[in-house]
């Protein structure tokens, strides 16, 4: 369940990810040059005192990882950007209480308070998991499968992180993951024209088209070119065992096509890789990496907007 935390979350906030768990402020006073602070581990969920952040985000990002590791129903009662205090939403005698704020001594944020230890019991609920988190938990699932349903959501998060969502919850989530995903979409599409230079860059006198037997396999939030008519990749592995690769494994399931017939069985033979070397393709690079080109920005075909259920009308008082 921690690596499932772990992966899912990654890329959670646009944060700089940290190497080390430990610190050492750049401003400390001569008695405490030889101290070091303490970091989280990103997917861990561990919160002890004196851990410090970049920001409040990564300090809300460990909170999140805390209730899906642990299951427990904790809220935000603080929140702001120089402070925020987490305590337990089921109340009575529970005196759980994380507070983390700015500490100017070190140019951080620190956990200043931390009892961590629970006096109730788990409902099964944790009122920090709100629909944005939860579109972000399952955005590769829907990715993957535009089709995946707000049930499915509901009970894949009880069974990954024992944690229960409420079924409204989880259609609100899926709408907003499908929202970011056309996005990134929209935005890929509006940018063809820079995606074209760059390909023209990587493949210097070739011309390039979009479509004809070449697709873009996303890994990782990384976009891999699979040319199905020239029979390559830009992982290269196809090209140099002449086995398909999983980017056009996925192309070639898609289709519904058999994979033994995109293996080259002469691929060893010295006239091949003669042949191969003549007229290499580089690949491409993704999204982040295109410069903007001077051509207008193109805007995505229509589509369909899907409406939801009607609401009924409530009956006046009086009529039956």
């Amino acid at each position: 369940m921690e690596d499932r935390v772990e992966e899912n979350l990654a890329g959670f906030v646009d944060e700089e990810e940290h190497d080390n768990d430990e610190d050492t402020p750049p401003n400390s006073d001569c008695e405490d040059v030889e101290r070091r602070y303490m970091r989280c581990k990103k997917g861990s969920g561990e919160i002890k005192l004196e851990q410090v952040f970049d920001s409040i985000g990564e300090f809300k990002e460990v909170v999140v990882d805390y209730a899906l590791k642990n299951g427990e129903n904790i809220k935000f009662t603080r929140w702001g950007s120089e402070k925020s205090e987490v305590r337990c939403s089921i109340g009575g005698n529970c005196k759980f209480k994380i507070y983390c704020s700015y500490e100017d001594k070190i140019g951080k944020y620190m956990v200043k308070t931390c009892n961590d230890v629970h006096a109730c019991t788990k409902d099964g609920f944790s009122k920090v998991i709100k629909s944005g988190v939860l579109a972000q938990l399952f955005l590769n699932d829907i990715r993957k499968d535009p089709t995946f349903k707000a049930k499915a959501m509901q009970d894949a998060i009880e069974e990954r992180y024992t944690i229960v969502a409420t079924y409204d919850q989880c259609r609100t989530a899926r709408a907003k993951a499908l929202k970011m995903i056309q996005e990134e979409y929209d935005e890929q599409f509006a940018r063809l024209h820079d995606y074209m230079e760059h390909l023209l860059e990587s493949n210097l006198g070739l011309t390039a088209e979009v479509g004809n037997g070449q697709y873009e396999v996303l890994e990782n939030k990384h976009g891999f070119k699979v040319d199905m008519n020239a029979k390559t990749c830009a992982c290269r592995r196809w090209s140099m065992t002449g086995i398909p690769c999983r980017h056009v494994l996925r192309v070639i399931l898609t289709k519904k096509h058999n994979p033994k017939d995109y293996v080259n069985c002469d691929w060893y033979l010295a006239s091949t890789n003669v042949k191969i070397y003549s007229e290499s393709i580089s690949a491409v690079n993704g999204i982040g990496f295109w410069i903007r080109s001077q051509e207008p920005r193109i805007q995505p075909p229509p589509r369909e907007v899907t409406k939801g259920p009607k609401k009924t009308e409530k009956k006046k008082e009086g009529q039956e």
